[in-house]
């Protein structure tokens, strides 16, 4: 997601839509449960704020009808580059500090996890108060999702991933899709975890790795380990 001028309400329902949609950013999520998500009791706002969203580009609505009844689909688009990897876990936060969160972390130094702003410039740049920002910035560091370093601050890549590739969401469910015995799904499996949508210990970026796998693994070295797990020649 890269949502950097959007409100604090605006950047949680945004993420509540995403966090909800399928590999292709298609969601179907209703008002009710937007509501109930973000503790936001009144429907009208909650469209309101979706038509925010959709006026400044990051998702586009269409109306669909089932018995009569008028139903919303919600799609994602793809504004850039460089996107900000939110993990799921992120969500099981209660909503007034989730979208403080993500317009915090949007302050990031590119494709990086490293926020090098003072507090001053960080409370200018999300335009909130001094006693919101301080309250909820300890929040954050409390609860994990932020470390206070000497120039600045480190976002947690547990819950904000590190790539400097965008990994296509229908390649990796293409390689999930796989028989467990497939070798290709195995090794992607030891390397990418499926709940947090993550990749750890990586030597190659997460997208050639992905495409590698997908491809079947071209160029596998195969050498017999208690997991029976392929060891990987990382040099094709």
């Amino acid at each position: 997601m890269k949502t950097q001028e959007c409100s604090q309400t605006e950047e949680l329902i945004y993420g509540i839509i995403s966090k909800n949609s399928d590999a292709t950013g298609k969601s179907r999520i209703t008002r009710e449960k937007l509501s109930k998500l973000s503790g936001i009791s009144d429907l009208d706002a909650i469209s309101d704020y979706t038509s925010k969203l959709q006026k400044k580009g990051l998702i586009t609505k269409s109306a669909f009808y089932i018995n009569g009844a008028k139903h919303i689909t919600y799609f994602i688009n793809k504004t850039s580059e460089d996107f900000l990897w939110v993990a799921n876990a992120v969500f099981d936060d209660g909503p007034e500090l989730i979208g403080f969160l993500l317009k915090f972390a949007q302050l990031r130094y590119k494709n990086t996890n490293w926020i090098g702003l003072g507090n001053s410039k960080i409370i200018k740049e999300m335009h909130v108060g001094h006693s919101q920002f301080y309250t909820k910035i300890e929040l954050l560091i409390k609860r994990g999702f932020v470390e206070k370093i000497d120039n600045g601050y480190i976002l947690n890549e547990e819950y904000f991933p590190v790539t400097d590739n965008y990994v296509r969401p229908t390649a990796v469910e293409a390689i999930l899709a796989m028989p467990d015995n497939a070798t290709a799904k195995k090794i992607f499996l030891n390397y990418y975890n499926p709940d947090l949508g993550i990749f750890k210990n990586l030597k190659m970026s997460p997208s050639a790795f992905t495409d590698w796998c997908l491809s079947g693994c071209p160029g596998l070295k195969q050498k017999k380990t208690k997991e029976k797990i392929p060891e990987i020649d990382y040099k094709f």
